[in-house]
């Protein structure tokens, strides 16, 4: 039982505020780094957010706690009407390494998730959802596998899928260790492989992904974006360290009704939610056409 507490202190902290040690921390971050150092992090971490006040707090402690501290979040809040800002400001005034951004109104869930990623400036760059957690060394995990591999675009970890406590999580195999040398083989493995899409919660090289088209305003947006990142580079699994994905009705989309998934996308009315399928195929077109691939690649993946 001790075990299992010293575990889930180590991916969850306590709730009640920002504890003692916390505060410590941002202290001695603020003392030791250079304004350098605080202007250009190494890492930027982006969080969409719209009314989670159930679990930012501890999203955004499971960030603040990476024994990579050469770090930025950045929290955008999607116009929420719950206590979302407030708790987002308490880390704000707590921590230098913290940044929230605010909507006037609900735009959708992509343009949240654009507005993060362009808001970045580091040199790697990771999505997190404020529901989701990940572990003490994920990011210096990860970042550690890209910088030893050049060819490597999105580093991710193990996947673990829970719904209140993540000590019960249960292991999800991704399959999207995608390492072949070919292009078009791994947009291939990638589109056709793909299931629950947890990897593009990994940490990529952000000038890759500004390369890509940053999810644009469809449903399936983000399988356009893990393809396109896919004919830049290579995909590595990183195993020692976890992913925490919560797959609770109130947090994932694949277990929402089909008005809810419209609302989350579509806020402001229907109409720009036509032709899912359509567009998605289009995009993957233009991102084989984009990518320099040899004519013969491009009329192969075309057929």
């Amino acid at each position: 039982m001790a075990e299992s507490a010293a575990i889930f202190r180590e991916i969850e902290p306590e709730r009640s505020g920002v504890t003692e040690s916390f505060n410590m921390a941002s202290e001695s971050l603020q003392a030791t780094a250079s304004p350098a150092q605080r202007a250009i992090p190494r890492v930027s971490v982006g969080m969409p957010a719209f009314n989670a006040e159930r679990f930012i707090a501890a999203a955004i402690e499971s960030v603040l706690a990476q024994t990579h501290t050469d770090l930025e979040l950045i929290v955008s809040d999607n116009a929420s009407t719950d206590r979302t800002v407030a708790i987002c400001e308490r880390y704000v005034a707590a921590d230098p390494r913290v940044r929230l951004l605010r909507c006037d109104v609900n735009r959708g869930a992509h343009p949240n998730y654009r507005k993060v990623a362009e808001a970045a400036r580091g040199h790697y760059f990771k999505w997190a959802a404020a529901n989701d957690l990940i572990a003490a060394d994920f990011l210096a995990s990860c970042v550690a596998a890209l910088d030893s591999q050049p060819d490597v675009v999105l580093a991710f970890g193990r996947t673990l899928l829970f719904e209140e406590d993540p000590l019960h999580g249960i292991p999800y195999e991704d399959r999207m260790d995608i390492c072949d040398d070919d292009p078009l083989r791994r947009f291939q493995r990638c589109v056709e492989g793909l299931r629950l899409n947890n990897v593009l919660n990994g940490v990529l090289r952000r000038h890759d992904l500004l390369n890509t088209s940053v999810m644009p305003d469809y449903m399936n947006a983000d399988v356009l974006v893990l393809a396109e990142l896919s004919l830049a580079g290579k995909f590595v699994e990183v195993p020692s360290t976890s992913f925490y994905r919560r797959m609770s009705q109130e947090s994932a989309t694949r277990l929402q009704s089909k008005e809810a998934v419209r609302k989350h996308h579509y806020p402001a009315g229907a109409s720009r939610g036509l032709f899912q399928a359509w567009r998605l195929e289009l995009g993957y077109l233009r991102a084989v056409m984009r990518a320099p691939l040899a004519l013969d690649k491009r009329l192969a993946a075309g057929r």
